[in-house]
């Protein structure tokens, strides 16, 4: 298989893997009764990728936006307003809306599952649902990010300072020759925006540069530290 069969397949892979359901499910009372975000296929498939604790804050150091997390009670249990917000937030964040006239509802639960939330009833603080769903859409966003991420290399004419070549060694990699060195340039899409990184050494020992074009990380890269 040559490099463009892969590349084919791997984005029918994606498309087959993309979420198209997500679900807010509220945990056991004597497990702090989170609530748990997570993305499925059309198929049911979990998308392991994609799951966010709605009622934890981050570990120390990340982003904890307030849009992002809900720590007041849960009268209205799954269908908690602050959940169905927060929820949308990670849902923004991960490139997805809500399918055309979908709205979140409660989602019924197997014999099992009634069975074993029967047992905790007496802990429990409100009756309402436990489970929640919606129908979900990628962005145009998340669309470019999949063109981009399968799609054809940038193109890096034009883009290098005088002096500077670059030599294609894989996708997203070039050996690139400066005035001052020898570097290794990466490009990797993402939802955030697109990151070029330059490194020393063939080995990519050490990171020289980052930015969000070839052309600021070649001023960054010069830039006197």
């Amino acid at each position: 298989m040559n490099r463009a069969d892969r590349i084919g397949a791997a984005r029918r892979g994606e498309l087959s893997s993309r979420p198209a359901l997500a679900s807010i499910t509220i945990g056991y009372p004597l497990t702090g009764e989170g609530a748990t975000l997570r993305l499925f296929t059309a198929g049911g498939a979990a998308c392991s990728s994609y799951v966010a604790r709605l009622t934890e804050r981050g570990a120390a150091g990340r982003p904890n936006d307030p849009a992002g997390i809900f720590l007041g009670d849960l009268p209205a249990g799954a269908m908690t307003p602050g959940l169905l917000t927060a929820a949308g937030w990670h849902l923004d964040r991960y490139g997805f809306d809500y399918a055309p006239g979908a709205q979140w509802t409660a989602a019924g639960m197997s014999d099992a599952e009634k069975a074993t939330r029967a047992e905790w009833s007496t802990l429990m603080r409100t009756p309402a649902p436990y489970v929640s769903k919606v129908a979900i859409v990628p962005t145009p966003a998340y669309l470019s990010y999949v063109d981009r991420m399968y799609g054809p290399v940038p193109d890096l004419t034009g883009q290098l300072p005088d002096g500077v070549t670059a030599a294609p060694t894989s996708r997203g990699w070039w050996d690139v020759t400066t005035p001052e060195g020898s570097y290794v340039l990466t490009w990797s899409p993402g939802m955030g925006g697109d990151k070029w990184r330059m490194w020393k050494g063939a080995r990519r020992s050490e990171l020289a540069a980052t930015g969000d074009s070839p052309a600021e990380l070649f001023t960054r890269l010069n830039t006197p530290r």
